[in-house]
């Protein structure tokens, strides 16, 4: 793609970014009267920011689909907006990449433990602790009985 190309793909990149920002505002306003402004304010500007970051990871991801970073930070930008099968995929294709990427595994089971799906937390908790981070597993070990293997 030569120069010129990318700057007019950029540009359009950025008018849909704006519409979509004006679109998010007026449904913002309209709905003003039954939430708080405060309130309604504070949301307006976490799923923009969450929409427009999902955004620029599904670009990395276009450019290289073997972005281990990209996966993983939609996995979590996913789980934020409570798209949790879509941030299982996305953590699975990560640690598919990099099955070392810790954080993964560790995200990993802590959804599979709020799933009460114990014996795929324990298996990803076991996996981020022997990569050092031992969080989940001290937070799995505290509550449940391990199991035995």
């Amino acid at each position: 793609m030569n120069g010129c190309n990318m700057l007019i793909v950029r540009v359009k990149n950025k008018i849909i970014e704006k519409l979509k920002t004006i679109e998010m505002l007026k449904r913002f306003l309209m709905d003003r009267e039954n939430k708080s402004f405060i309130r309604g304010l504070t949301e307006f500007a976490l799923n923009y920011d969450v929409e427009s970051e999902t955004e620029t990871q599904k670009r990395l991801l276009e450019e290289n689909p073997n972005n281990t970073r990209a996966h993983f930070n939609l996995g979590v930008l996913y789980y934020f907006h409570g798209k949790v099968e879509a941030a299982i995929d996305s953590y699975t294709k990560a640690l598919e990449i990099d099955p070392n990427l810790s954080e993964a595994h560790k995200n990993l089971g802590e959804i599979y433990a709020v799933r009460e799906q114990y014996d795929l937390a324990w298996k990803h908790a076991k996996s981020a602790e022997m990569l050092g981070n031992t969080k989940l597993i001290e937070m799995l070990r505290r509550y449940l009985k391990e199991p035995l293997t």
